[in-house]
């Protein structure tokens, strides 16, 4: 079904998104919760950034954990009840759904593989104009 999504750098499986769709609605989680009071404010906003920046980064990929942190951050900063959280948690799963979907129609529609006929064409290109620029 959707076997691949073509990033610039790595391919991700259906499963990867379908990972990634559930920690982005388990921080709107975390992040309601840090709302509630100060102390799950002051626990959660010490523990969540370690928690990302240990599991998300590595030496490749330094800034992993960037877009996560994001929206357990700005998630805080709208504070609401329970029926704001519903209509918030809705809005967030339809918006992690529509981005599944158009990955999967992205997949679908993208026959070719990204990356190594680009790459050709960019070194090239720099070969060219490294050419004329030394002569």
């Amino acid at each position: 079904m959707l076997k691949y999504l073509y990033n610039y750098k790595k391919r991700h499986s259906a499963g990867t998104l379908i990972k990634l769709i559930i920690q982005q609605l388990f921080l709107v989680i975390l992040a309601y919760i840090a709302t509630l009071n100060i102390f799950m404010s002051l626990m959660l906003n010490l523990i969540v950034p370690f928690w990302l920046i240990f599991s998300k980064a590595s030496p490749f990929n330094q800034l992993g954990y960037f877009s996560s942190l994001m929206t357990f951050t700005f998630m805080q900063l709208m504070h609401m009840d329970r029926n704001g959280f519903s209509r918030q948690f809705t809005a967030m799963f339809f918006c992690c759904g529509a981005f599944f979907i158009a990955a999967l129609f992205y997949t679908r529609v993208r026959k070719e593989p990204a990356g190594s006929a680009t790459e050709q064409k960019s070194i090239k290109l720099a070969g060219t104009i490294l050419g004329k620029a030394v002569i």
